[in-house]
């Protein structure tokens, strides 16, 4: 298995990875990143948002999952889009992308990650309180536009 940069080639594999991910939890529906504008083009978008990225863990050319960070603040960024397929899942993978991450990001001086989720991801939320991610009270300010969202976390770098 690798993690590396996300590839054209790669952007509608994550986007329907994506999709099938809220569509089975019910939140295919505006105010997620099910509806962004930017979903079926990562690469372009991770590619043109500074100190930015968007990784892809993959296995035999087959794509199993994602994970990216964009700037929310000169010192804080935003882990955006962590998905990986149901069958991929409890299997290391979605912990290797946020490790990949994380220190992605601390390198590009990101003293902290923040992240928006639901309470109906219940799983990826134990999964980010394992992680270090702490539980806030009140979302950040930020443009994702995503008021479907009602769990904020942040963990320091």
């Amino acid at each position: 298995m690798t993690i590396r940069p996300i590839e054209e080639k790669d952007d509608q594999a994550i986007a329907q990875i994506i999709k099938k991910s809220l569509e089975a939890v019910g939140l295919d529906q505006e105010g997620t990143a099910y509806t962004d504008p930017q979903l079926n083009h990562l690469t372009s978008y991770y590619s043109e948002a500074p100190k930015s990225q968007y990784f892809v863990m993959s296995s035999e050319n087959k794509i199993l999952g994602g994970a990216g960070y964009a700037r929310l603040t000169p010192e804080i960024a935003e882990l955006q889009k962590c998905y990986v397929t149901k069958e991929a899942r409890r299997q290391g993978i979605a912990s290797a992308l946020i490790e990949h991450l994380e220190q992605e990001a601390k390198e590009h001086d990101y003293q902290a990650i923040y992240l928006e989720s639901s309470s109906l991801l219940k799983e990826a939320i134990s999964f980010y309180r394992h992680h270090g991610y702490e539980k806030l009270s009140k979302p950040l300010p930020n443009n994702q536009n995503h008021h479907a969202m009602d769990i904020w976390m942040m963990k320091k770098l």
